[in-house]
Order: structure tokens, then sequence, then C-alpha cells
């Protein structure tokens, strides 16, 4: 088997409700709906964010490594990112943090993904929107197909030319002008019609 891994912003949070039985995954703490300012306020600490984070990356870098198996391991952002993005000086226990962890950096590319697109995650997709005509477009900040099959060139990972054609076929068909005409079935014929719903709820 052949796994791939790449790593988000330390900056995540989800927990465990046991009353609805379910994982609360809001994503990133700043930007959420699930949880108020006075609760992000009692819970951010990003030093904690990174330790946790960093922990979890080595134990699950070490357990892939001593599987039999083939991987891939990539970051998408810098450590630091959450406090250069919010202009926080690096403290001393920060860099402490860092260097504990520092063997990850033989393990991953020397260059993450938001570095890679130069500091900037906007992307090239947009969308008119039919339930908000006052919003000129919706844009999909992720990376589109085309960044994402460039930083596996980037980070020496063997790509086909197939899949690099199939990225560039991706992000041609993704250029719609109306969200409502998406359709990932025809779009891309190994998914299926529950995707395809599933997508455009998503948006």
């Amino acid at each position: 088997d052949l796994v791939v891994v790449m790593w988000s912003t330390n900056a995540r949070i989800d927990f465990y409700k046991t009353e609805q039985r379910r994982w609360i995954t809001p994503g990133n703490i700043y930007t959420q709906g699930e949880l108020s300012q006075s609760v992000v306020r009692e819970l951010e600490d990003l030093n904690w964010f990174l330790m946790r984070d960093l922990s979890v990356i080595d134990l699950a870098t070490s357990y892939l490594n001593n599987l039999p198996c083939g991987s891939i391991k990539l970051m998408s952002i810098p450590y630091d990112y959450e406090m250069s993005h919010r202009q926080m000086e690096i403290e001393p226990i920060t860099e402490s943090i860092i260097n504990t962890y520092s063997c990850l950096n033989d393990e991953y590319p020397n260059i993450s993904l938001f570095e890679f697109m130069n500091f900037a995650w906007s992307s090239s997709i947009k969308y008119k929107n039919p339930d908000h005509p006052e919003m000129e477009y919706f844009i999909d900040y992720h990376p589109t197909p085309v960044d994402y099959a460039n930083y596996l060139i980037k980070c020496n990972v063997p790509i086909s030319q197939q899949a690099i054609d199939y990225a560039h076929d991706s992000l041609t068909n993704m250029q719609v002008d109306n969200i409502s005409k998406l359709d990932i079935v025809n779009m891309f014929s190994d998914c299926d019609q529950r995707l395809s719903e599933g997508f455009r709820l998503l948006w």
C-alpha cells in the first residue's frame, strides 16, 4: 500500500459530545462557527496547539515508518504559521517546542505547501453565487488540483503525465459560472451521485 498524509494547521480543534453521540469538528478555531468567541479565548493557546500537534505528528510518523508500506509525508504549513499569521512574537517556549521535534525535519520536505504557494492560499476557482447575488463571486481558498500537482512535483514525488493532465482537466471543469451547474459525477467518473450532492451542499 501507499499512505499519503498532509498535516494541516495546528489551530484546528475537535471534541466529542456524549449527549450528542458525535464528534464536533468545527475546524480552525479562529474561523469556525460552533464555539463562541469567549470559549475560543478560553481555549486558545498556540503553544499548546503546537505541542499537542507536533507530538501527534511525531507519533504518527514513527508509526507510519514502521508499517510495511510506502509513504509520502507532507506539511501544508510551517510550524509557526499561526503565530506569524497573527503577527505574534515567537516566544522561547515556541522555539523549544519546535526544537524538541526537529527530528521531523528529516521526514518532511523542507518546503510546506503554503510556502510553495508564496504564502497565499488564494485560488483561481471562482463561482457566481445565485443565493447571494450581491456577492459577485464565491471563492474557494483551497489550492487548485494543479497547485497540488505542482507541489508534488516540487517535493520530488513521482507523478505521471496522466495525473498531471487529470489535475488540469479538473481545474478546467470546475471553472463554471454558477455553482448549481457543478456535476461532480460527470466531471469525475470515479465519483458517485452522493458525492456530487454532498459537494454542492458544502458550498
